[in-house]
């Protein structure tokens, strides 16, 4: 079996280097190949990817689902996983992912995450995960909270796919400009394949400003930078509903929708919306985080003044969009 690591580099090279290495340091017979797509040129560090092997693809398409893609049409690995350029690989991922994926049945593969920060040294990271958690094709609807608590939603670069699930859904993610993690488990679930989640901490979550929600700027800023965010994840959705559309998913897909849409509004300057039914009145079944749902239910239903207090608490807290 081969695995293809994908390293997309969009407009960043402090951290190329630093992934590749990780890759490279794992304690492995496994047979890989790594794949940097990126839009900068960079002679030192080209090459010094071309010296370790690296398959170096330039690229000018601006959207993360189109490099992904780029890179996925030059691999011929088994399975895909991909590492974004800023985090890390553990020194046994590889092995581990070879391990697993010997079961023929697996398709998509979830591992937790430690965190480091800028310089690379480890912090706190979240609340780990406990149990392993192996979901089978025939009973992916009846276990979708638990995907949601493992947050099987979250973070490429603790996912890998077996590559027909890609294949199936490259049509989609060449048009994805920013959430392929949700569209990775999405193709997941639409295929036949099963699913593996695991508490090993296999990837380092890098921590720094542009991976994170907290207040850096002024008010007026970060309500603009997460409404251009989510208006970004916004225009992805259109890209999820149709490919749901004649999947068993297709109310989880539309839960997915909603929230974002919601969070849209919340950070948006126009009069709040008002929704007919809350997003726990149509989906009480999907487990999106319940206190930023009501939060976010109170601004869209309440006066200006809720709706100000609100996104205050948010600027002053840190806010992450994912339930």
């Amino acid at each position: 079996m081969k695995i293809s690591v994908i390293i997309p580099a969009y407009k960043r090279k402090n951290f190329v280097l630093d992934a590749v290495n990780s890759v490279l340091k794992n304690d492995t017979k496994s047979n890989f190949e790594i794949l940097v797509v990126k839009n900068f040129h960079d002679t030192a560090i080209e090459n010094e990817l071309i010296k370790n092997g690296v398959n170096v693809i330039d690229s000018m398409d601006e959207t993360l689902g189109g490099k992904i893609v780029e890179a996925f049409h030059k691999s011929d690995g088994d399975v895909v996983s991909i590492l974004e350029d800023d985090d890390r690989f553990a020194t046994y991922k590889l092995m581990e992912i070879e391990k697993s994926f010997q079961n023929k049945n697996l398709g998509f593969f979830h591992n937790s995450t430690s965190c480091i920060d800028y310089d690379g040294r480890t912090v706190k990271s979240d609340k780990d995960r406990k149990k392993v958690l192996y979901i089978s094709d025939r009973k992916k609807e009846e276990n979708l909270r638990q995907i949601h608590q493992y947050k099987g939603y979250y973070n490429t670069s603790s996912m890998t796919v077996r590559r027909e699930i890609i294949m199936d859904i490259v049509p989609y993610m060449e048009k994805i400009k920013l959430n392929v993690d949700l569209l990775l488990l999405l193709g997941a679930l639409k295929s036949s394949y099963d699913l593996f989640f695991t508490p090993m901490k296999l990837t380092e979550y890098r921590k720094h400003d542009s991976t994170s929600n907290r207040r850096n700027t002024s008010f007026s800023d970060f309500l603009k930078n997460n409404y251009e965010f989510v208006n970004t994840l916004f225009e992805d959705s259109f890209v999820y509903t149709d490919m749901m559309k004649n999947s068993r998913f297709y109310n989880y897909t539309m839960a997915w929708v909603k929230f974002i849409e919601m969070s849209k509004v919340l950070f948006s300057n126009t009069k709040p919306l008002h929704f007919e039914k809350s997003i726990e009145e149509d989906y009480d079944w999907v487990p999106f985080g319940k206190v930023k749902n009501k939060m976010i239910n109170l601004t869209l239903k309440s006066s200006p003044l809720i709706r100000k207090i609100v996104l205050e608490s948010l600027y002053v807290t840190g806010y992450s969009i994912s339930p």
